[in-house]
């Protein structure tokens, strides 16, 4: 009897995400809708603002609001010097999200992926990477709801 062989992933057509922490759980972002991460800079303070919104960070002199990670997940809010945003857009900042911590670029094979049906409108789905289940952000959903709380 001969062993079937290990089936073999092709990560060449993974999609490269960008993880992070919020809390205790990780997320990702597609690497695609991520500009640049910065660390926590001055905010610009945006008087009744909802919690969601932390502020605006000038980025080269474009104002460009800032989520707070923690709230809109359910975290309770909290940030310090090494809370990081990540700026997103395509091709030009429309929005950031204030996160504890970036962890790294990663691709994760195509199979380890399974979409999120019937859930929140924030998330596309879940990677599965050893014992843990990262949890893939939708950024235009995220665009939706810089907009929704300016």
């Amino acid at each position: 009897m001969i062993a079937d062989a290990p089936a073999r992933t092709d990560t060449a057509t993974a999609p490269l995400v960008v993880t992070f922490k919020v809390g205790r759980q990780t997320y990702a972002l597609p690497l695609d809708a991520v500009l640049q991460v910065v660390r926590l800079p001055a905010l610009t303070v945006v008087p009744d603002a909802p919690p969601t919104l932390c502020g605006l960070l000038n980025l080269r002199g474009t104002f460009v609001p800032v989520l707070n990670g923690r709230v809109i997940l359910g975290e309770p809010p909290a940030a310090d010097l090494t809370s990081q945003v990540i700026v997103l857009g395509v091709g030009v900042p429309t929005h950031s999200l204030l996160v504890d911590e970036v962890d790294a670029v990663r691709r994760f094979p195509s199979a380890s992926f399974a979409p999120f049906v019937d859930g929140s409108a924030l998330v596309l789905g879940l990677l599965r990477d050893r014992d843990e289940a990262v949890v893939v952000l939708d950024p235009e959903a995220l665009a939706a709801r810089a907009v929704s709380d300016r």
